[in-house]
């Protein structure tokens, strides 16, 4: 080591400053340390650069005054696997996020696997539900009076339009990079309660034809003289 780096290791070694109006008691503002580590706040650093707040909030700022434009302003780097690590010191939790294996993944040490990832091609994975704080709900559709579209219009509809009424197109889609997903769900389930009203309504319509139907079969009967059994009576094996 040169005669330079002696001297200022030896400063360093020995470096405490005291910021002006710090209240008697307090803990030095800045401290460096033999081993070169800086604490702000604390006069005994057990990191790089240990930071300790004194009931306030601590905040890290880092601030860029120049033109707006886009700028690297925190880079993380690392010879391997990269983590941040996020401690709540009065409940035994701890957070972790990082990179790992080409994803960047999140974790809550309190449980087992890792609660989030999203691999490098955009793949979402995550360990539970999904929950958007959307207030609207299709429920509207199953209300009387909703207006549901007659099905010869909801043809007509989707032969001039070439999709769903309510529904983007693909182009839309296109034109705006992307899906929101809460939208669409929340579009899905209106179809599908429309969906069971049509259902619904083709249903009574079949029961209103069968009855039509059973109706005119009696009649038939009555007419050529020959009894006939109604849909729910059965004939005996033993009538002559």
């Amino acid at each position: 080591m040169s005669t330079k780096n002696r001297d200022l290791a030896f400063i360093l070694a020995a470096l405490t400053v005291v910021a002006p109006g710090t209240a008697s008691g307090q803990p030095e503002a800045l401290t460096v340390v033999e081993s070169g580590y800086v604490g702000i706040g604390t006069e005994t650093p057990t990191s790089k650069l240990h930071v300790m707040g004194d009931g306030s909030a601590v905040t890290l700022h880092v601030q860029e005054g120049g033109t707006v434009a886009p700028r690297e302003l925190l880079r993380l780097d690392n010879n391997g696997q990269s983590i941040v690590i996020m401690n709540n010191l009065a409940e035994p939790e701890r957070w972790s996020f990082g990179t790992f294996a080409n994803r960047f993944i999140m974790n809550n040490q309190a449980s087992p696997g890792i609660e989030l990832q999203i691999s490098n091609t955009g793949n979402l994975t995550i360990n539970g539900s999904l929950t958007t704080a959307t207030q609207t709900y299709p429920d509207y559709v199953l209300q009387p009076g909703y207006p549901l579209r007659p099905l010869d219009e909801l043809r007509l509809f989707i032969e001039r339009e070439g999709h769903l009424p309510g529904v983007r197109t693909a182009e839309d889609v296109a034109q705006e990079g992307g899906v929101n997903m809460s939208q669409l769900q929340m579009i899905l389930l209106e179809k599908i309660e429309e969906l069971t009203l049509y259902t619904l309504e083709q249903q009574s319509h079949i029961e209103r034809l069968e009855a039509r139907l059973e109706a005119f079969e009696s009649v038939a009967g009555q007419i050529k003289g020959e009894p006939v059994l109604g849909p729910t009576a059965t004939s005996s094996p033993l009538t002559p």
